[in-house]
């Protein structure tokens, strides 16, 4: 479909398919899109014209010269250091018809050709060159247009944009274009990108915790991306995930998010395992586990002994937002293990003890005071 964009800006606001070069699409405060099928970004930049300005001789009447009409081609020589548009000039015409400009580039590559229409007499003339940075020449053959022989004053200036800076014939020479209309490109922002988003949203589940125990109470569940969605799965109520109503097993919990606005929804997964953590063995996971002191205070400890001769054991310990407050890896622990745990710089409050060894996994719930 198509989008509705909107900027605002104290010039010409332009939009483009790309952050630079590219193709201008459209001007204005607003801009309806093409058609798009997928994401796509565009970019506005507003646009402050610059006035205009003029270089070379005001005027033909300086030194010497008269009408030039032979078939020698003449030129003069320019430089542009930035980008502008030669908009019109002046000319002292001996007779009425149509004289052709020709643009070449410093080497004498034909560029483009500008024919004008002229009478007898100074007047101006129309021409609309688009110019780039680089060195040109401007000029033409049997023009039988004013040119001095005498007098001009190289180079002519304008404001770091145009210079012109000498003829074909050397420096004595001026050649039939006075007093260049130069209109500099607008000053433009920086391109500000705008996204046209097609499909569903950018959806994200950080769950507070992935395991609990059996005998824990129900869990406030969040971390779901947008905010503003809503749970569902096995045990799950209002928000809120009951292991006692879940119990045992791997549950998967679904975050869906309603974008009323634009009229598209998402989903996603993720999961919560509930362990039985009765007592202190497990037969399950051929763990026996003894934690102590539990409330801690200042430190805890965890002595295991395991059912068989386990290649390691890991111990770990997360809050209930999730965030890890420690974890230890111990290789070849044979049939047993002690692990002690500074508690000193942990809040008050509950946290899950998980020992993972490769028989299976237990989980104790621990405090702290």
């Amino acid at each position: 479909q198509t989008f509705n964009l909107n900027a605002s800006g104290s010039g010409t606001l332009t939009w483009y398919d790309q952050p630079s070069g590219g193709t201008a699409l459209g001007t204005g405060a607003s801009f309806t899109t093409p058609v798009v099928n997928s994401t796509t970004t565009f970019y506005v930049a507003n646009e402050v014209s610059q006035p205009p300005g003029y270089v070379g001789p005001a005027s033909y009447n300086f030194g010497t010269g008269g009408m030039h009409n032979n078939t020698s081609t003449q030129y003069l020589e320019f430089t542009v250091y930035q980008p502008c548009t030669l908009v019109a000039g002046d000319v002292n015409s001996g007779g009425t018809g149509t004289r052709t400009f020709t643009l070449w580039d410093s080497n004498g590559n034909q560029i483009s050709q500008y024919p004008v229409n002229v009478t007898s007499g100074v007047q101006t003339v129309s021409l609309n060159i688009p110019l780039q940075p680089g060195s040109y020449r401007i000029g033409g053959t049997q023009m039988n247009l004013y040119r001095n022989n005498s007098g001009p004053a190289y180079p002519y200036n304008y404001n770091g944009i145009v210079s012109i800076t000498g003829s074909s014939a050397g420096s004595g020479y001026y050649y039939y274009l006075y007093n260049w209309q130069i209109q500099p490109q607008p000053c433009a922002s920086p391109r500000t990108p705008v996204v046209a988003y097609i499909g569903i949203p950018n959806m994200a589940l950080n769950l507070p915790m992935d395991t609990v125990c059996q005998v824990d109470g129900p869990v406030t569940l969040s971390g779901g991306s947008p905010a503003g969605g809503t749970y569902s799965g096995t045990g799950v109520s209002n928000g809120v995930f009951d292991p006692t109503v879940s119990g045992t097993g791997t549950f998967t919990i679904t975050y869906t998010y309603n974008d009323t606005v634009n009229g598209c929804s998402g989903s996603t997964t993720s999961v919560i395992d509930v362990e039985t953590c009765a007592g202190i063995s497990s037969a399950a996971s051929g763990v026996t586990m003894a934690v102590f002191p539990n409330p801690a205070t200042t430190a805890l400890t965890v002595d295991l002994s395991f059912g068989q001769t386990e290649d390691f054991v890991e111990v770990s310990v997360v809050n209930t937002l999730g965030q890890q407050m420690y974890s230890t890896l111990l290789n070849n622990p044979g049939s047993s293990a002690r692990v002690d745990i500074n508690t000193e710089d942990w809040a008050r409050g509950m946290y899950l003890l998980k020992v993972r060894t490769s028989s299976g996994t237990q989980v104790r719930k621990i405090e702290t005071r």
